[in-house]
């Protein structure tokens, strides 16, 4: 048989089995597998759907809000259907008045008192981190004074913590909004002199990619204003592996990112969409610990309280009905180490074992005067 008759019999028959199956009026493909699939329905389509509103594609929040979507919607009493948002503050004012919207990540210093108060709390969701990448010659946060720096647009949660930072240091500094991409360019050309970014490390735009020779973080100072909203937070290799020296680290601020919802009566359709998915969030919040996804989800917690957030009143029942065991020692034991050596490590001191354990010691005398388990 020559190719070209191979070739026509094969079309023919293909074509033959395809007539078959659109004169009974099914597929080609159901007509193989024998499976259909059920006629959607207005009801069906929107039950149990819960809209959140995200940051942009790249953010740290787009991609936990994937993370949400893929492990709770079951296929039939519960979809997240998240939306990429204008920003940080943008999400503020989306989740208060923006029709259809349940729930929103927000972060704690773009977002005010009186909002704080228009919303509720459903989780902590752990630090974002700032991030300053300046060029070789930049060697502190002073030195960018007068320069270019570039911080995404107005309204976004870089925006935001940046003016912040300024303000306290009095300083000021010529502020652009490029893409980060051309940000990037733009800093190994020296036409500006820093990137600047907030998100749960490691920051896509600076991670596995090629950055601008001599480029590196600045250390970022915080004092006792600063911490009335920021923490103090560390840059390391492991985050950043070929842009920190393994064996330093770098001392940044990072702000609080928490997930809430809108305020809705409690007797309504949306409010028991949010309560259901709140259950099932909580119950199967292991599940968004694994490496599949964001490495912030090892981060939030929960159980976390924070000052000035009211919880959303079904996350709060969850909490009282699913109290949590006292840790073993042993994984509190761990714990305490890690965070001993990531701190001496950023301050350049090593602690002998003996050190860490009369510490600890002193830790767990700590918690028994507090009442602690």
């Amino acid at each position: 048989m020559t190719g070209s008759t191979f070739l026509r019999r094969v079309l023919l028959t293909t074509s033959a089995a395809a007539l078959s199956a659109l004169l009974g009026g099914v597929a080609p493909g159901a007509a193989q597998t024998g499976a259909t699939r059920p006629a959607a329905t207005s009801e069906t389509v929107n039950r149990g759907t819960v809209t959140m509103v995200t940051w942009r594609i790249d953010s740290t929040a787009a991609r936990m809000a994937a993370d949400l979507a893929n492990v709770l919607d079951d296929g039939a009493t519960r979809r997240l259907l998240p939306v990429l948002g204008k920003g940080a503050q943008q999400a503020v004012t989306d989740l208060r008045l923006l029709r259809g919207v349940d729930l929103a990540i927000l972060q704690a210093d773009a977002t005010p008192e009186k909002d704080r108060a228009a919303v509720s709390l459903v989780t902590s969701l752990g630090n974002a981190e700032l991030h300053i990448l300046a060029r070789e010659d930049i060697q502190t946060i002073e030195d960018l004074a007068g320069k270019k720096v570039n911080v995404e647009p107005a309204g976004s949660g870089t925006a935001v913590t940046v003016a912040n930072l300024l303000k306290r240091l009095n300083m000021g500094v010529e502020v652009t909004a490029f893409d980060e991409a051309t940000a990037l360019d733009k800093l190994g050309k020296g036409e500006i002199a820093a990137v600047a970014a907030v998100g749960g490390k490691p920051v896509p735009a600076f991670a596995g990619r090629s950055l601008p020779k001599g480029a590196h973080f600045l250390p970022v100072p915080l004092d006792e204003e600063l911490a009335k909203t920021y923490s103090r937070a560390t840059l390391t290799s492991e985050d950043y592996p070929g842009i920190i020296d393994p064996a330093k680290s770098v001392e940044t601020i990072a702000v609080p990112v928490v997930l809430a919802a809108a305020n809705l009566p409690p007797d309504s359709e949306r409010f028991r969409n949010m309560a259901r998915l709140v259950d099932a969030l909580f119950t199967q919040f292991d599940k968004l610990r694994t490496p599949a996804h964001h490495p912030k989800w090892r981060e939030a917690d929960i159980r976390a309280e924070l000052a000035g957030w009211r919880r959303f009143p079904p996350a709060a029942a969850w909490l009282q009905q699913n109290p949590v065991a006292a840790p073993a020692v042993a994984d509190l034991k761990e714990i305490f180490i890690r965070f001993l050596d990531e701190r001496s490590k950023a301050g350049g001191v090593t602690l002998t074992q003996q050190r860490k354990e009369e510490l600890f010691s002193q830790f767990q005398r700590w918690r028994q005067q507090q009442g602690m388990r």
